[in-house]
């Protein structure tokens, strides 16, 4: 990221035109994405920390079904999978982008969910009880309840039923179990049909590049970052 970075503020004073560009141009030119509803700060430069979820995934029955106790900053490969995974439909959003794919020295690390899911499907799925980890899972979805139950816990200490203001979450089992749930997210996948999500696990400055929407799948690129994607074509 050093260079990337290096370049990006030699053109903070830059007077060159807004240009607009189509998201699989923007996909070739750098590796990770995140999409926002907002403008993170005044800058165009903007350091992600990673987090807890706000709203992590849940099941039929309201119980959390993803790592819930792992900070991180959810990013993806390409734009599209930004999108799919925010199901935010025509609505222009933020998008911040970092790693380029032309400098050799840039290499983000990031987490790749869809390597992660078979062995989440392993630990947290039971098959006599037809409960699969998973996301659209048939014959029936996946519920947290029935992992409990294969794994002998307490069911009272977990239900939820009578208030409805408590969630039951992997961060409240037992370590052991709680581990089961290590970078596991239900809708990941593997990796060649999953949603492409993966995080960045360590604070990483990121780059405001333009406003977008999926319309037209096309980028406003501001004039700052269209100086920047010059020197990088």
């Amino acid at each position: 990221m050093k260079l990337l970075l290096e370049r990006w503020r030699l053109f903070s004073e830059s007077e060159e035109e807004s240009i607009v560009l189509k998201w699989d141009e923007v996909d070739s030119i750098f590796k990770i994405f995140h999409l926002s509803s907002v403008k993170l700060g005044e800058e165009d430069e903007h350091e992600f920390t990673p987090r807890l979820p706000r709203y992590p995934m849940q099941d039929n029955t309201g119980a959390v079904i993803e790592d819930d106790f792992t900070p991180r900053v959810s990013v993806a490969p390409t734009i599209r999978q930004c999108y799919d995974a925010l199901m935010k439909k025509d609505k222009k959003l933020y998008l911040y982008a970092a790693d380029s794919r032309k400098l050799n020295t840039d290499d983000v690390k990031v987490l790749d969910l869809g390597a992660e899911f078979e062995k989440c499907r392993q630990k947290l799925s039971n098959p006599e009880m037809n409960n699969i980890y998973g996301a659209q899972v048939k014959p029936k979805p996946f519920e947290l309840q029935y992992y409990l139950m294969a794994r002998d816990l307490d069911m009272e200490r977990y239900d939820s039923s009578e208030d409805e203001f408590k969630t039951v979450k992997p961060s409240e089992l037992p370590r052991q179990f709680m581990m089961d749930w290590k970078n596991c997210v239900p809708d990941a996948g593997p990796s060649k049909d999953g949603t492409g999500e993966e995080w960045l696990l360590e604070p990483t400055n990121m780059f405001f590049i333009g406003e977008t929407d999926d319309t037209n799948e096309t980028v406003e690129i501001t004039k700052r970052a269209s100086n920047l994607i010059d020197s990088l074509r």
